[in-house]
């Protein structure tokens, strides 16, 4: 038989007619969709939506036995469908021309009502050869519908022959292709399938070409069926309650909205969120006439609800909730409203939201987002039925255009498969759903375009491919590929949920995409989640991902070498385990990337703040609401404190053996409201105020390691006020490290005051690694306006292999912990060094293991990292040995109790700062020199002998701390210097009341600082260079305390309080009555100075004791300031008894002690002092301390001072007449120059209501009578009896009673009362009585007269004279309102005590204050 060229056997539209068939178009009244037969039918133009989703008929049909005819479209112009054309011809068949079974195509520029195309028909040809020529055609493609219309499908070819070789072949063409579409975003249907097999060779082909008609996507979706809520009657009814025809009831809460500027009564209709019509047309969405609405389904029966999906209508944005319902109860599947996405631009997004539980009714609540909207929505679909994975074949009528080769059962065996033109192949068994299908192909051709999908139980093995993989492939569950053993990805993608086998060396590049997720597996032996070959390499642009479903799953590769090039991207959102034989290699420009591949924020807890296991042992707090910001997540270290979150994510993981994921940042203050997401098709709903996700983990073995690229397991930065998640872990073991790239396990960043993320745990375990000049990382993230999270730590260890191949020695450890100088945590001090509860200590890098002991060859601390190590610091004992120290003088290092650290090298300055807690202990080399970095130390400190604190340097050494094998309170050195701006602090603690310090050789340098308190010193020699100090400045006690304590100095209303005394009497404020007493020893002054008082101000430390032992022939230089000063707001010596300012102020504090036994020459060039600190504003001076020495020889031009206080001197040269010497000076700053008899109080105050005024001084005044309103409130007011006004007091009593009410006991001289001479109140008798103690004396005989008094400078004075808690005095006006003018209280010293009282006229230095010496002096 032949056919030439322009001739033709046609069967076209020889098939079924329009809406007949076994699978016809179905109607849709935006296009309808086209026939299937070899493949489905396309979806019609649903108004150019892409996302759009209407329904299909299945195809039908044998591959092998073609006998069906196509199917016709929907609508009374669709397509008709292909005839039935069986050819046989027992010798030759020539094609030139063509064979068609074709559906024609309708005119695609029309509109025919939304006509589709018809299927193509079918085909059977056996002959005993098949030829032609390249004129010739195989047609049965299918037809066109009209412009919004779906094409129809191909149909089907089988062609039998058995061609000898002299024969030739069929060089012809097939074209088996879906139908054309016009331009409205139509669907194309699929293609159809051309089998040929050479009868007696079994030389087989399938042929799938659509011509690059593509289909809409390529996954076929396992979600189940999707609830028909369609209406044949009532779709467009404008009414609250819309029945499906499957008897579900939808109702509405309120009203349809009416449009006033329309009168169609089919606007806005219930019908339209469930009839995929996604446009802006008033007909193809739903709204209401209410800003805010319920909807409710009525299902009618129980459902296993899976999916739902929602698209919004951008128009009216609109958020919504989701609830369901079962049985009466309710359950929400939504746990808040999800807000509209923004920008909102088309309806073709939608939202897909899991519910995998039954339901028999819906609530939908729709709340319009803007205030002058409606509430609105687009769409609603409803996908039910329990699925499993074999059941993703199931409901393939919404699938886009694929080729399906159906009613066979196979296996099928193709010596070629071609797959082009944009078409996508699958197989579908003739059995179940879970029957085997097995297809072999020989040879694989393709252009890039194609996909062949592998379902459940399937199983398909590809022997070769040219040599690019030319067809992109998808593997689902239990299905199974096999592959040629070196297999190149290059534009095609490969993505696996089952087993991939026979691949030994696969290629990725040039936009390849390979991805195994964790139900998958690669190799032969390799079980679920192992991948098994001989090399990978990732170039070019390729992608290799490994993808887990759920956290934990694990994944493990072996292979020979693992390569990834420049441009290559190997992506893992979980832990993985490498092992490579050979090489494991990442070149610049590539990258391996475990980026927030750890734990995630979950979107519901159960109690706020509740711990969650999933989202890490370390997941960081967050706060509902709160604009506040989430903590960071821990890791290597702890995460950042946020700026009112104070409980942080905590440490965990070994350093060692690092294999956690990172942890979840805090949430923020948008937790639990959920977005829509702004994907341009499918979204999940996106949880907003998530913390970041914590970096994944990988370890690695290889003998060769290369990375010039990245390998990255990094937290994610936290959303709006969230924590950044912690970095992961990476763990390398190899015999060779080498290159120039990037390794990091950084924490993410905390976003708006939200805490960063910290650190993760990279361990390196190498023979050598010499040409490694790459970084390696594990950064805290920053915190935004918050604190950063800790670094996490970098441990490289360099071993040797034993004699057996399983052994391996250990050489070489290093430990690294950098944070990259980003901003330290909020306190240097940890919890006192018990890290018992460690939930509010952020931005700390913790080591932890299993062990208790640390070795380390090197420790490097850098970029302010704070490190310490985790321990049960009260049961636990620890001991790190950190080897060699080396850093930049940022770092903090802490050693808590119970904790040893040693180092047996540091630089020529030692490289971190040092936290040396009570009970912890820390040796360094015997020669320590500190520059720019400080010391704290309150435990052991042990092995430096020779200590040299240099500029920036500050060693703060405290009383419960100790040199080893001295007692508590006890260090010992042989010898210190102290350089320009260098300082030494020596302080005891409460609980420790005295500090030795046993030294040969003290030196203080010009600008050099040494400060103490309680101090004892043994030294050899000591030299204080010009401008040298060794003081006790603000070492004394803290404001108030002390025994020269000032009297009331925090009583209620006082204005300017006394300062501390010591030496002498510490200074009267401005308007004080009392002040301190002096107190200590001229002998033994070993006392420490006293606080000043505080009123409004703030009040200063007294100066502290200091006893200097010095030993040996050389003498102490003093060329710059030895002091024991106050320390207050203002740091110079005592300036009067009154300050002078014009405000509250603060009291000057009392001077210290320094007792000095020196066996040779004190040397004074500049000065030795112990003045008691100036009061400002109203506030008090106080007084100065004591100095006592004991000497051989004074000599120098300086001075010895001790400012309002005392100096004793007792020199020894002559043994036996000892010239002792006593100075007293306060440097002529006393108020007056001789002792005054006795003093007028001032009176000035502040009223307290109509009854009482009370004294700044202390004295409160009270009277029993309010004053006498006339005009104006304030005329006669009780405070003016002491503020010397025009009116007085004048009272609404005929007789009141004034008390005023002594804070202290109180000599009390006399009273002047100023009676009223005329107006209101003249007239007014008086008497006056004391009270002391229970008992009450008189003091005027009776009331006395005042009437008759022509001045207002006429007074009485009242002489009391006797020590006093309270004076009375009685007003008495017979007819009238009783008052008086003013007063005045006079004070003076018991002239009959020779003791220090509260009150003293004048300050004086006190000589003998204790009552334990005995003898003169």
């Amino acid at each position: 038989m032949t056919v030439d060229d322009g001739g033709s056997v046609d069967v076209s539209d020889g098939g079924f007619l329009t809406n007949q068939g076994p699978a016809p178009g179905i109607s849709h009244h935006l296009g309808s969709s086209g026939a299937a037969h070899a493949g489905l039918g396309g979806r019609g133009a649903c108004s150019g939506s892409k996302t759009c989703r209407t329904f299909k008929n299945l195809p039908y049909g044998s591959m092998y036995h073609p006998r069906n005819f196509g199917s016709g479209g929907h609508g009374n112009q669709g397509g008709i469908g292909g005839g039935i054309l069986e050819i046989e011809v027992h010798d030759i068949l020539r094609v030139d021309g063509a064979i068609k079974a074709n559906s024609l195509d309708k005119d695609t520029g029309v509109s025919m009502s939304g006509a589709s195309g018809g299927s193509g028909g079918s085909i059977l040809i056996r002959a005993g050869a098949y030829v032609g020529g390249h004129t010739g055609s195989i047609e049965a493609h299918g037809g066109s519908g009209d412009n919004t219309g779906g094409s129809g499908s191909g149909g089907r070819v089988a062609i039998y022959y058995a061609n000898n070789v002299t024969h030739g072949q069929y060089l012809g063409s097939y074209f088996l292709q879906g139908g054309p579409v016009g331009t409205s975003g139509a669907e194309a249907g699929a293609a159809g399938t051309a089998y040929t097999i050479h009868t007696e060779t079994a030389h087989s082909t399938l042929y799938v070409n659509n011509y690059g008609r593509l289909p809409l996507y390529s996954e076929i979706r396992n979600i189940g069926r999707r609830l028909d809520l369609r209406t044949s009657t009532a779709l467009n009814v404008k009414s609250e309650i819309y029945q499906a025809d499957n008897g579900i009831i939808v109702t509405s809460s309120g009203a349809i909205y009416d449009d006033r500027y329309s009168s169609d009564s089919t606007y806005y209709a219930i019908g339209y969120l469930f009839d995929q019509s996604l446009s802006s047309h008033p007909t193809h969405y739903y709204r209401n006439a209410y800003a805010s609405v319920t909807l409710t389904f009525d299902l009618k029966k129980v459902y296993f609800l899976n999916v739902v999906r929602v698209h919004v209508f951008c128009g009216l944005t609109t958020k919504f909730k989701v609830t369901g319902q079962l049985e009466g109860s309710t359950y929400p599947i939504t746990t808040s409203y999800v807000l509209p996405p923004s920008p909102c631009t088309n309806s073709d997004p939608y939202v897909e939201i899991p519910v995998r539980q039954q339901a028999d009714g819906l609530i939908f609540y729709l709340v319009a987002t803007s205030s002058s909207s409606d509430a609105s929505l687009s769409e609603i679909e409803l996908y039910v039925e329990p699925i499993d994975v074999y059941d993703r074949y199931n409901h393939r009528e919404l699938d886009s255009a694929k080729t399906w080769i159906e009613e066979d059962d196979g296996p099928h065996d193709f010596t070629e498969l071609t797959v082009i033109g944009g078409s996508q192949l699958a197989c579908m068994s003739a059995g179940n759903l879970t029957s085997p299908v097995k297809t072999r192909v020989e040879h694989l051709h393709g252009d890039t375009t194609g996909y062949i999908h592998i379902g459940y139980a399937q199983s398909m093995d590809i022997a070769h491919t040219n040599p690019d993989v030319p067809v992109s492939t998808r593997v689902y569950e239990n299905g199974e590929l096999r592959m040629p053993h070196r297999t190149f990805f290059w534009n095609v993608e490969m993505i696996s949920s089952g087993k991939v086998t026979g691949i030994e060396d696969l290629f990725v590049f040039d936009s390849g995409y390979v991805r195994f997720d964790s139900n998958s597996s690669l190799g032969e032996d390799a079980e679920q989640s192992q991948f098994h070959l001989k090399s990978l390499h990732v170039q070019d642009g390729g992608t290799f991902e490994l993808r887990s479903h759920e956290k934990d799953a694990g994944m493990d590769i072996k292979l020979g070498n693992l390569t990834v090039y420049g441009g290559g991207f190997f992506k893992s959102n979980d832990r993985f385990n490498l092992t490579a034989d050979h090489l494991f290699a990442i070149h610049s420009g590539g990258e391996i990337n475990l980026d927030h591949g750890g734990y995630e924020t979950m979107e519901t807890r159960g109690p706020v703040n509740g711990y969650v296991p999933s989202e890490g042992p370390g997941q960081g707090y967050g706060e509902v609401g709160s604009s506040s910001g989430g903590s960071g997540g821990g890791h290597g270290g702890s995460g950042g404190r946020s700026s009112s979150q104070v409980k942080v994510g905590l440490p965990y993981g070994s350093i060692y053996e690092p294999v956690d994921y990172g942890s979840t940042g805090g949430y923020g203050r948008d937790y639990g409201q959920l977005y829509f997401g702004n994907e341009a098709e499918l979204n999940t709903v996106v949880r907003l105020g998530l913390g970041g996700r914590g970096g994944g983990a990988m370890k690695a073995v290889a003998r060769h390691i290369f990375i010039d690229g990245k390998l990255t397991a990094n937290g994610e930065n936290g959303d709006v006020h969230a924590g950044g998640g912690s970095g992961g872990s990476i763990w390398l073991d190899c015999e060779e490290l080498d290159g120039d790239g990037e390794i990091s396990a950084n924490g993410g960043k905390g976003q708006t005051y939200a805490g960063g993320g910290a650190g993760g745990r990279v361990a390196i375990y190498h023979h050598r690694m010499h040409d490694f000049n790459g970084t390696i990382s594990a950064y805290g993230g920053t915190g935004y306006s918050s604190y950063s999270g800790g670094a996490g730590t970098v441990y490289l260890e360099r071993i040797e292999d034993e004699e057996s191949d399983s052994d391996r020695r250990t050489v070489y450890k290093i430990l690294k912990v950098d944070n990259k100088g980003i901003n330290h945590p909020p306190t240097q001090n940890i919890l006192n060094g018990v890290y018992d509860d460690i939930t509010e200590i952020g931005g700390v890098t913790w080591l932890w293991h299993s062990s208790h002991e640390y070795q380390f060859n090197e420790t490097h601390v850098h970029g302010n990292a704070h490190l310490a190590v985790l321990s049960d610091t009260e049961r636990e004992t620890v001991v790190i040995d950190g080897g060699s120290l080396y850093g930049d003088r940022s770092a903090v290092i802490h050693i808590g109790m119970n904790q040893s650290l040693s180092f047996d090298w540091v630089d020529v300055y030692f490289a971190a700062n040092v936290m040396l807690y009570r009970h912890g202990w820390m040796a360094i080399p015997s020669r320590l020199s500190m520059r720019d970095v400080w010391f704290e130390v309150r435990g052991t400190f042990s092995h430096s002998l020779e200590l040299f604190v240099d500029s920036g340097g500050s060693l703060s050494m405290w009383s419960e701390g100790n040199s080893a094998d001295h007692p508590v309170g006890t260090f010992k050195f042989t010898d210190m210097t102290v350089r320009a701006n260098g300082e030494v602090v020596w302080w005891t603690s409460s609980e420790f009341p005295e500090m030795t310090v046993l030294l040969r050789d003290l030196r203080i340098n010009a600008g050099g600082e040494v400060i103490t308190n309680q101090l004892i010193l043994e030294a050899e020699n000591v030299t204080i260079d010009t401008s040298g100090q060794f003081h006790a400045d603000g070492g004394g006690y803290a404001e108030g305390p002390g025994v020269g304590r000032p009297p009331l100095s925090n009583y209620p209303s006082t204005e300017g309080a006394s300062g501390g005394a010591h030496g002498g009497r510490g200074g009267r404020g401005y308007y004080g009555l009392y002040s301190s007493q002096g107190y200590g020893s001229v002998h033994t002054p070993r006392t420490m100075g006293s606080g000043g008082g505080t009123s409004s101000g703030t009040a200063g430390s007294g100066g502290g004791s200091k006893r200097l032992i010095l030993i040996g022939n050389v003498g102490a230089e003093v060329g710059g300031g030895s002091t024991s000063q106050g320390f207050g707001s203002v740091c110079t010596p005592s300036t009067m008894q009154r300050g002078l300012g014009t405000s509250s102020g603060t009291a000057g504090s009392g001077g210290g002690t320094i007792l000095m036994t020196i066996r040779d020459t004190l040397r004074v060039e500049g000065e030795l002092r112990v003045n008691g600190e100036a009061g400002t504003g109203y506030s008090g001076g106080g007084s100065g301390g004591s100095i006592l020495g004991y000497l051989n020889h004074l000599d120098g031009a300086g001075s010895v001072q001790a400012l309002g206080g005392r100096v004793f001197l007792q020199d020894n040269f002559n043994v036996t007449n000892p010239i002792r010497k006593l100075l007293v000076d306060n440097d002529l700053r006393a108020t007056k120059s001789r002792v005054t008899k006795e003093e007028t109080l001032s009176t000035a105050g502040v009223r307290v209501g109509d009854y009482q005024y009370e004294l700044y001084n202390g004295i409160v005044a009270k009277t029993t009578a309010s004053h006498y309103y006339y005009n104006y409130y304030t005329y006669y007011l009780f405070s003016h009896l002491f503020q010397q006004s025009t009116y007085g007091y004048v009272s609404v009593s005929t007789a009141p009673k004034i008390t005023l009410q002594f804070p202290l006991t109180t000599y009390l001289e006399a009273l002047k009362i100023y009676p009223i001479c005329s107006g209101l109140g003249s007239g007014t008798s008086f008497q006056v009585s004391s009270r002391h103690g229970a008992t009450v004396t008189s003091h005027s005989d009776g009331y006395l007269a005042t009437s008759g008094c022509n001045s207002e400078y006429n007074n009485q004075k009242i002489f009391i004279r006797r020590d006093v808690d309270e004076v009375i005095i009685d007003l008495y006006l017979g007819s009238g309102r009783a008052g008086l003018k003013f007063m005045e209280i006079i004070v003076t010293e018991d002239p009959d005590l020779n003791h220090q009282l509260q009150y003293s006229i004048e300050a004086e230095s006190l000589l003998i204050g204790e009552e334990q010496e005995e003898g003169g002096v």
